[in-house]
C-alpha cells in the first residue's frame, strides 16, 4: 500500500518538547525565533541536536506570517504524519480494549483551546481513546495540540460521522455509557463507576444533544454550592474523569 504523507505545524515551547520525546522521527525541521536564547530554550536545542532533528533560525516575522496571530513562543514544528495501512473498524477498537477501560466522549466542543485542555485531562487520567463527532466539533489544529502539551500525539483520538451509533457499539461492547449534564439529578459522587466506561460530556454552551442524552445508560451531574451554575467543558472533563480514577483505584 502506498504511503499517505501530510505535514502539520505543531508551535509551543511544551507542545514541541513533548512532540520530541514522543515522536521524535516525524519531526523534520523545528524553527526558532533566532532571538530566543533563554536557558530552557538552548536545552531544547541540545536535545534538538541529539536527536539529529533540522533547525533553522529564523526571524519571528516568519513564525507570525506562517502561523497567524497565535502565541507560539518562538518556536515552531514541522511534522510529517505518514499512514502505512488503513486504520482498524472503530468496533474491533472497543473490542480490543481491556475490561476496566475508560473512553473520553466529547460532543460538539467547539473551542479549540478547550478541546486541547480536555485532551491534556484525558491523558493525565489515563485516557487512551477519545472519541469526536466529525461535524459541530473542533478538530486536533495546532492550537489545540499546543494547549494539549503533547496529549493531542499520546492519544488514540478517533473521529466519527455518527456519534449515537458510536455510542450503541460502545455499548455493545460492555460500555456504560455516562453522559455528564447539569439537568440530571444524580451527582456523579452517588454513582458507583465500574468496568468499562464511555464518559461523555456536551457543548460549551449547551451541553449533550437530546439525541446523545437519549443514548446515555446514565446522567449524572457535578453538585455546584456556589453563585455559577456550570463549570467550563475542561473542568467538568477533569472532575468526572478523576472520580473515576479515584473510584476505580479507591483512592
Amino acid at each position: 500500500m502506498a504511503k499517505q504523507v501530510s505535514k502539520r505545524f505543531v508551535y509551543g515551547f511544551h507542545a514541541v518538547s513533548a512532540l520530541m520525546r514522543q515522536s521524535a522521527a516525524q519531526m523534520l525541521t523545528v524553527y526558532i525565533d533566532q532571538n530566543r536564547k533563554e536557558a530552557r530554550m538552548s536545552k531544547l536545542i541540545d536535545q534538538l541536536k541529539q536527536n539529529q532533528i533540522k533547525i533553522v533560525f529564523c526571524q519571528r516575522d516568519l513564525l507570525q506570517k506562517q502561523l497567524g496571530d497565535v502565541v507560539h513562543q518562538g518556536i515552531m514544528a514541522v511534522v510529517e504524519d505518514t499512514i502505512t495501512r488503513p486504520k482498524a473498524h472503530l468496533n474491533d477498537v472497543f473490542k480490543m480494549m481491556h475490561d476496566d477501560e475508560t473512553v473520553l466522549v466529547l460532543d460538539g466542543v467547539q473551542d479549540p483551546m478547550n478541546l486541547g485542555s480536555c485532551l491534556r485531562v484525558a491523558d493525565a487520567a489515563g485516557v487512551n481513546h477519545v472519541v469526536l463527532p466529525k461535524d459541530k466539533s473542533a478538530s486536533v489544529t495546532a492550537a489545540a495540540r499546543k494547549v494539549a502539551v503533547g496529549a493531542a500525539d499520546s492519544l488514540h483520538i478517533h473521529t466519527v460521522t455518527n456519534l449515537v451509533r458510536t455510542l450503541e457499539q460502545l455499548k455493545q461492547n460492555d460500555f456504560w455509557v455516562i453522559g455528564m449534564a447539569d439537568n440530571a439529578h444524580q451527582s456523579i459522587y452517588q454513582y458507583q463507576f465500574k468496568g468499562r466506561i464511555a464518559l461523555i460530556l456536551g457543548n460549551e454552551a449547551k451541553g449533550l444533544r437530546p439525541l446523545t442524552q437519549k443514548a446515555c445508560d446514565h446522567l449524572l451531574s457535578i453538585p455546584m454550592f456556589g453563585q455559577v451554575e456550570s463549570l467550563n467543558v475542561a473542568t467538568a472533563t477533569a472532575v468526572g474523569l478523576f472520580e473515576i480514577v479515584r473510584q476505580k483505584n479507591a483512592l
